[in-house]
């Protein structure tokens, strides 16, 4: 029996040994989400850089409270050759803008998914012929991550981004991950879902006033929004008699139409637009915002009806729709009494 007690415990003590190495063996896992791939604190990301091979976009947090939270900048790479040389960048229909871009709030929800970055399922290192598996072997698409801690550098497969979750390898040390959150479907399409295009920060109802200026003429109303119920828009020397013209014309003016943002410090194609109306707010004397609505510089058939606008929150100019140009030709009407 003591013989037969001993083999046992043996073979017992071997099967531990087993278990204990094909644990050791297997790839690292945890819960789904709990795993840190980069462990930063709220607050201590300042950079976000994503490459796919022809394009590149960067997010990059400004620490100075005067000027935006996080600016967006965008541009081409020039594509490699098989036999080593490089090829120019693929013709595009408009040039690249030059300038940053302000980002919404958005942006600073996708920087809170980075601090920290987690993953659903670390899968440790893993040989070439896995790597070429998952798409992260010859892969030309990246993640530059810059942090309180330091600079960080991330190959992202190349089958499934876009269609599923990606993997991450880590170029420091080689370790993958399978990305759970789509923190990188949202940062590839930053320069059209995370950039601001609000007109103005300030509400109507904010404003009690409100002067327009076409040419040398110029005409000052009194504005009364509230909530729920109609604005009301009178001109200042017949405070009494509502003007519904100036009302809807303004409502417009108000809801126009972002198609485009520039950066900052490019202008359009056809040059620096001409400035045809200008809107200045004010609240009890004090000036709020500002609002010009311009045409292009040069009238010919591919952008006669072009429109552009700027305001006293936007970096530049941005491409308003066409629509708007009807108010261009009723302003005359609003500023003549």
């Amino acid at each position: 029996m003591k013989a037969r007690g001993a083999i046992l415990q043996g073979a017992l003590a071997l099967a531990g040994l087993g278990a204990v190495y094909a644990t050791w063996q297997r790839p690292e896992q945890t819960a789904p989400g709990d795993v840190v791939v980069l462990d930063l604190g709220r607050g201590e990301l300042s950079r976000i850089r994503y490459e796919d091979g022809t394009k590149w976009v960067e997010l990059e947090r400004h620490r100075d409270r005067s000027a935006p939270a996080i600016w967006i900048k965008q541009g081409k790479l020039n594509r490699p050759l098989p036999d080593g040389g490089v090829a120019a960048p693929a013709p595009e229909t408009k040039p690249t803008p030059r300038g940053e871009l302000r980002a919404n709030d958005f942006a600073e929800k996708l920087f809170e998914r980075f601090e920290p970055l987690k993953a659903n399922r670390a899968l440790g290192t893993l040989d070439p012929s896995k790597l070429r598996e998952l798409g992260l072997q010859d892969s030309a698409k990246s993640l530059q991550v810059e942090g309180r801690t330091g600079k960080y550098a991330f190959r992202i497969s190349t089958s499934v981004l876009g269609a599923g979750s990606p993997y991450l390898q880590n170029e420091q040390d080689g370790r993958v991950y399978l990305l759970g959150n789509t923190a990188l479907s949202d940062l590839e399409s930053a320069p059209v879902r995370l950039v601001d295009r609000q007109l103005h920060t300030f509400k109507l109802p904010e404003v009690d006033s409100f002067v327009v200026k076409v040419n040398d003429k110029q005409r000052a109303f009194s504005i009364k929004a509230i909530a729920n119920q109609p604005t009301i828009v009178t001109a200042k020397k017949s405070p009494q008699k509502p003007d519904e013209f100036v009302r809807n014309w303004h409502d417009k003016i108000w809801h126009l139409v972002v198609l485009e943002v520039l950066g900052k410090g490019d202008v359009p194609a056809s040059g620096e637009p001409n400035v045809a109306l200008r809107l200045e707010y004010s609240n009890r004397g004090n000036r709020v915002g500002w609002l010009e609505l311009a045409t292009p510089a040069a009238s010919s058939s591919a952008n006669a009806r072009e429109l552009y606008a700027r305001s006293e929150h936007t970096m530049g100019w941005i491409k308003v729709h066409s629509a708007s140009e009807d108010q261009l030709k009723e302003a005359n009407r609003v500023v003549t009494e």
